[in-house]
C-alpha cells in the first residue's frame, strides 16, 4: 500500500471538497481538502503519464501520453477505477469540459466535440480538422477557442488563437483570429477574455466573440505558467510565485500580492480555485489561503508526488525522502495502511537519508547535507 504517487502534478481541478490531479508517473490523484489545514491524498488510479485531466460529474478524463484520453469513474474517490480509453485520442494534447460537452484536441488532426449525455460513454457529435498542436481550449456556448501552435519553420514556432463554432455540428467551422503569441493559457471572465504567454497577460473584448479585440496588456515579472480567474479576481502561477490581481477594471488589471515558494515545495505550476481556497501544484499540493486577495499566505500542502529515493524506519515511522518530497514521515504502526504524519522540504532534491537521536540528515543533489530536527515528527 502506497500513499504517495510519483512524479509532478501537471495539471489540477478542484471540485467541492476533493481536487483531481494529472500526476506525469502516478495517473490520476484523489486530494480530501475537506480539511484545509491537513488535506489528504485520498484515492489514485495508475496510468502510464498523466498530464491533463477535466471533471464532469462523477467521471474525470485524464489525458495520457501512452494511452489518450482515459476515462476514470470517481464515484467512489478513494477507489479510481479506469473505465477504458476514448477511441483515436491517443495523441490527445489538451481537454476541456463545458456545457454537457467534452472537447478533446489531438496534434496534428482534430479538435472534437463529444456529447456526454453518458460520462461514462461519450458520443461524438463533431470535430474540426488542426494542423499542429491543441494546447488550450475554452468553450463558451457553441464557440470553443483554442490555441495552436506550430512551426511554419524548424527554427521558428507560433501560438495562435482561433475560434472553432459547433453551432452546426454537421459542418462545424473555424476562423483565424490573427492574434498570434507564445499563448500558454486562455480564460474568460463575463465578456473578457484573457490570453497569458510568458511575459504578459493581455485582455481581450468579447462583444464580437468571432473577433476579439485587446483592450489591455499586463507585463508580468516572471515567466507565466498558468492563470485562473473567478469574479473580479484573477490568480497566476510564474517561475515560482503565484500572484493575485484585481481585475475589476479589465482595462486596466492590477497585481495584489505575490507569494513565493520559499520551503513550499517546487515551483508552482499549475492553479484551480474551489473550496474556499486556491490550490496550486507541481511537486506537491499546495493551499492558499485567499481570504485577503492582498496578503496570500501558505495554509497547507500534501507532499504525496515525488519519487522516493531513500527510507529509514525507526518504531512505528518511517521517514523517506523523495526528489520532489522532500522528507516526510509516515506512520506505519498499520503496516497496510501507513498515514501521514508530517513534512519539511528543505531542498528540492534529497537522494540519501539517515537518523541519528532526533536529528535526520539529507543529501542534496550531491552538494549539500541538510540537518532537520524530528523531535515533533509532525512537524519537523
Amino acid at each position: 500500500v502506497s500513499t504517495t504517487a510519483p512524479g509532478s502534478i501537471e495539471d489540477i481541478e478542484v471540485v467541492d471538497d476533493l481536487a483531481f490531479g494529472a500526476c506525469s508517473f502516478g495517473g490520476l490523484v484523489v486530494f480530501d481538502l475537506s480539511d484545509q489545514d491537513h488535506p489528504q491524498i485520498l484515492g489514485t488510479a495508475l496510468t502510464p503519464e498523466a498530464f491533463e485531466i477535466a471533471v464532469h460529474a462523477d467521471v474525470v478524463y485524464v489525458l495520457d501520453r501512452e494511452l489518450g484520453a482515459c476515462i476514470i469513474d470517481v464515484a467512489d474517490p478513494t477507489e479510481p477505477e479506469v473505465l477504458g480509453t476514448i477511441a483515436a485520442t491517443i495523441d490527445a494534447s489538451a481537454v476541456h469540459v463545458a456545457g454537457g460537452r467534452l472537447y478533446i484536441g489531438v496534434k496534428a488532426d482534430a479538435l472534437r466535440v463529444y456529447d456526454l449525455a453518458d460520462p461514462h460513454a461519450p458520443s461524438l457529435l463533431g470535430e474540426v480538422q488542426v494542423e499542429g498542436v491543441v494546447d488550450s481550449i475554452l468553450a463558451r456556448g457553441d464557440l470553443a477557442y483554442f490555441t495552436h501552435s506550430y512551426r511554419p519553420t524548424v527554427f521558428e514556432s507560433f501560438h495562435e488563437l482561433r475560434v472553432a463554432d459547433f453551432s452546426d455540428l454537421a459542418s462545424p467551422s473555424v476562423m483565424t483570429t490573427n492574434i498570434i503569441d507564445h499563448i500558454t493559457q486562455v480564460r474568460t471572465a463575463g465578456d473578457v477574455l484573457y490570453l497569458m504567454n510568458r511575459e504578459e497577460l493581455k485582455a481581450f473584448d468579447l462583444q464580437d466573440p468571432m473577433a476579439p479585440s485587446q483592450i489591455h496588456s499586463l507585463p508580468l515579472p516572471k515567466y507565466g505558467e498558468d492563470f485562473a480567474v473567478e469574479g473580479d479576481l484573477g490568480y497566476l502561477t510564474a517561475a515560482g510565485s503565484l500572484m493575485s490581481l484585481d481585475l475589476s477594471d479589465p482595462t486596466d488589471p492590477r497585481i495584489l500580492s505575490t507569494l513565493t515558494d520559499a520551503n513550499a515545495g517546487g515551483v508552482p505550476s499549475d492553479i484551480a480555485l474551489g473550496g474556499g481556497a486556491v490550490v496550486v501544484s507541481y511537486e506537491g499540493l499546495w493551499l492558499v489561503d485567499a481570504a485577503d486577495p492582498a496578503e496570500l499566505s501558505y495554509k497547507s500542502w500534501v507532499v504525496g508526488p515525488g519519487r522516493s529515493w531513500d527510507l529509514v524506519i525507526e518504531g512505528d515511522l518511517a521517514y523517506t525522502v523523495g526528489n520532489g518530497s522532500g522528507l516526510v514521515v509516515m506512520d506505519i504502526s498499520a503496516p497496510t495502511q501507513p498515514s501521514y504524519v508530517g513534512s519539511v522540504y528543505p531542498f528540492r532534491g534529497a537522494y540519501g537519508i539517515c537518523k541519528r537521536g532526533d536529528l535526520v540528515y539529507l543529501a542534496q543533489n550531491g552538494t549539500s547535507v541538510a540537518i532537520i530536527e524530528v523531535s515533533d515528527p509532525a512537524n519537523p
